[in-house]
């Protein structure tokens, strides 16, 4: 299993007036992305609301854990999310 942390490059941050973002990625698949917006919209309906999410990947990843398979980590900084 190939998990992977994207987050903006500072200059792509700047470029979206310092409006972040972050998603993961399970073998290449997007499962979760969670990104600043305007104030009324940063809530767990809106923007934060692949955070009811996060018991379920815990879960997917302790059992690829348990079958003992390899889980390689990246952290990648991109232009676009």
């Amino acid at each position: 299993m190939k998990i992977t942390q994207l987050t903006l490059t500072e200059k792509a941050s700047e470029d979206r007036d310092y409006y972040d973002v972050l998603a993961i990625q399970i073998d290449e698949k997007r499962v979760f992305e969670v990104f600043d917006g305007e104030i009324e919209d940063n809530n767990l309906g809106r923007n934060f609301g692949d955070c009811y999410k996060i018991m379920g990947l815990l879960e997917t990843v302790y059992k690829v854990g348990l079958r003992k398979e390899k889980i390689e980590f990246i952290f990648k900084q991109v232009e676009e999310i």
